[in-house]
């Protein structure tokens, strides 16, 4: 057997950074023919709970279409076993997402991707999160197998945590493969579907059961949708600009805006591939439209520069530019997709040549 193997993988230039479990799949999938098909297929913007900035209905089982997924159940790996373990399943072709006490001197348990080993130097490689970068390293085989106790402690200790992983990301342990069904053919109609969904866009408050009949509302019990995110996203600043406490989950001002201009240079990317899938029956207004909306996604990327100087200054100004900016790019976005859905698109065209 090889002495040493590395699984191929995409570290640099991931469409999402924000969230590490999505970053995690995505550095999977670019190495597939189909990464751009799912992009522009995939990953719609929802806010909710205290201006939580996401991608929606990204469960545990959403990337099963493109990604094979099995759970390894952390509590059969063994000081004595683990080594061995992880190098079978990257032989058979599997990355291997796991829970791993990360730094020897700390108690921070975070996921890693293995994606290779080598028996001479005796060490693993990942890509994980260190400081605050998506980068390569090694964690040798002696470390492993001292950690993997300290982990299934911590489990034990606190635990709903499993719970909420397996429920929310995947199980602790998880393995994953390029899934060889996948069949990108209707992955334009999904890229057209998103764009509608972000034109359209909703917002509404939810309530919550109380007893029969009775509803109860919650102050953070609401969700945004497609361009009504730019909305929210304006309230989260002005809450900053007055003071106010946000709520404990609060990931900071800098991390839900880059989510957001992830979204929407994603978005851009769904109208491109749009256009060149259906190249023939595309007008001049959708190619328009289409660099249009790309010249607002430079200007949000200008805002998540804003919001970084804005964490080291604490200059309000900052934050004021943006504000005053929303609602004009909110018209020119809102323009933009109502011309390439109602004009973008010739039907005849569409009907003769891909339908």
């Amino acid at each position: 057997m090889a002495a040493r193997l590395e699984l191929p993988i995409e570290i640099e230039n991931i469409d999402c950074v924000s969230m590490c479990w999505i970053y995690n799949r995505m550095a999977i999938i670019k190495t597939s023919p189909y990464y751009r098909d799912w992009i522009a297929s995939h990953y719609n913007l929802i806010v909710s709970d205290g201006f939580w900035f996401r991608f929606e209905n990204v469960t545990p089982s959403y990337h099963e279409e493109i990604i094979v997924r099995e759970p390894v159940h952390m509590y059969h790996l063994t000081k004595d076993n683990i080594v061995d373990k992880l190098k079978g399943y990257l032989r058979d072709g599997y990355y291997v997402n796991m829970m791993i006490k990360q730094y020897p001197d700390r108690d921070y348990i975070h996921e890693v991707v293995f994606y290779g080993f080598n028996n001479r130097t005796e060490c693993f490689t990942v890509v994980g999160l260190d400081k605050r970068i998506f980068q390569s390293m090694t964690f040798s085989y002696s470390y492993m197998e001292e950690m993997i106790g300290e982990v299934q402690e911590a489990f034990l200790k606190n635990q709903g945590r499993g719970m909420g992983l397996a429920l929310n990301f995947q199980y602790p342990v998880t393995i994953f493969k390029l899934n060889p069904s996948f069949n990108p053919n209707n992955c334009v109609f999904e890229a057209y579907r998103k764009v509608e969904r972000e034109l359209k866009g909703e917002s509404y408050d939810l309530h919550f059961a109380g007893e029969f009949g009775e509803y109860k509302s919650h102050p953070y019990g609401y969700r945004y949708t497609g361009i009504c995110c730019l909305d929210i996203f304006k309230q989260m600043l002005e809450v900053e600009i007055r003071g106010e406490e946000f709520q404990q989950s609060f990931l900071g001002i800098t991390r839900e805006t880059k989510t957001l201009v992830e979204h929407r240079q994603m978005m851009k990317k769904s109208l491109d591939y749009i256009i060149d899938k259906w190249e023939l029956a595309v007008t001049d207004e959708a190619r328009n439209s289409a660099q249009k909306y790309g010249e607002c996604c430079m200007t949000t990327a200008i805002w998540l520069n804003l919001c970084l100087k804005y964490e080291i200054t604490k200059d309000k100004k900052l934050l004021e530019r943006i504000v005053a900016e929303i609602p004009e790019i909110y018209a020119k976005e809102k323009l933009c997709l109502e011309t390439f859905l109602h004009k973008g698109i010739d039907r005849d065209k569409l009907n003769k040549c891909y339908l």
